[in-house]
């Protein structure tokens, strides 16, 4: 009977639990589209809304870059006023109002958790 040898067992098993543990790794859900910016802990999903207003007037494009650059700097409260505005634009289909509420609701939220800055 042939003796097995320990010491060309444990490479190979190191090498196939190696390629497993890779295998594994390659296999992680990763999330689905752009994911919904969190802000003072509110998320604001921002992508949504852009994607949701590719196809409209230009008005309503031009709108929604100014509700997004609000956010980016900081500005909230000129960002909820401009998504008010965008709720109540004439022409939105179904799904660009139901998202416009959405977004003006989140930016209410977040105006509401953010505290006010002083004046210089």
């Amino acid at each position: 009977m042939k003796m097995m040898h320990w010491n060309s067992v444990i490479p190979a098993a190191s090498w196939v639990l190696a390629a497993g543990l890779l295998l594994l790794a390659g296999c992680e859900k990763k999330p689905k589209g752009p994911q919904p910016t969190v802000i003072n802990g509110v998320e604001v999903d921002l992508a949504k809304f852009q994607q949701a207003f590719l196809n409209a007037a230009p008005e309503a494009q031009t709108s929604v870059s100014r509700v997004h650059l609000a956010v980016r700097y900081g500005q909230y409260a000129q960002a909820e006023a401009m998504a008010r505005k965008i709720v109540h634009l004439p022409g939105l289909t179904e799904a660009q109002q139901a998202v416009a509420q959405e977004v003006h609701r989140q930016l209410q939220e977040l105006v509401r958790r953010t505290p006010t800055r002083p004046s210089p």
